[in-house]
């Protein structure tokens, strides 16, 4: 724990809380992989966090990738990428707000849009299993209908053979 805390101190200490985009969202992943609640909280638009870290907590993250910050005045958006232990990606964007001059992460913007992220990769492996079992029952099925097409072949030139009569 001292040498998380330590790794924690360092990621903070990478220059002013809220200096930009990057660097505020960079810092909260460092607490969430943590478990620092208050260091991700000082971080957001609000101090409740509990639904980010959940979400950390059921799908722990080995890295996080940076991206291209869409900015304005007020508000940025992040592309951000966080690789699960099950070695999964999930890309979207963290959304960022400038509060009395400091970025924050706004927590319920960019929760949104991890599930979302998340649905969609979900759907995209369902997509996949079911082309992949589709392709599996379609190819059972052309064989059993070879196999049936042989077996009445063969039955039909018995016939003939036993009785002399078929095409």
């Amino acid at each position: 724990m001292r040498g998380q805390l330590g790794l924690l101190a360092l990621v903070l200490g990478c220059g002013v809380l809220g200096e930009s985009p990057e660097e505020v969202s960079r810092q909260l992943w460092a607490a969430l992989q943590l478990q620092d609640s208050e260091a991700a909280g000082a971080l957001c638009t609000t101090p409740d966090v509990e639904r980010l870290e959940a979400f950390v907590r059921d799908r722990p993250v080995e890295a996080v990738t940076l991206g291209q910050a869409l900015t304005n005045e007020s508000e940025a958006l992040l592309e951000t990428t966080i690789v699960h232990s099950q070695g999964k990606s999930l890309s979207f964007n963290t959304h960022l707000r400038r509060v009395d001059g400091s970025w924050k992460v706004i927590p319920d913007a960019t929760l949104k849009e991890m599930r979302r992220a998340a649905m969609e990769a979900s759907m995209d492996e369902l997509d996949d299993a079911l082309r992949e079992g589709l392709q599996i029952v379609g190819e059972t099925l052309e064989k059993g209908a070879r196999e049936a097409a042989d077996a009445l072949r063969q039955a039909m030139e018995q016939l003939h053979q036993q009785f002399g009569t078929g095409p």
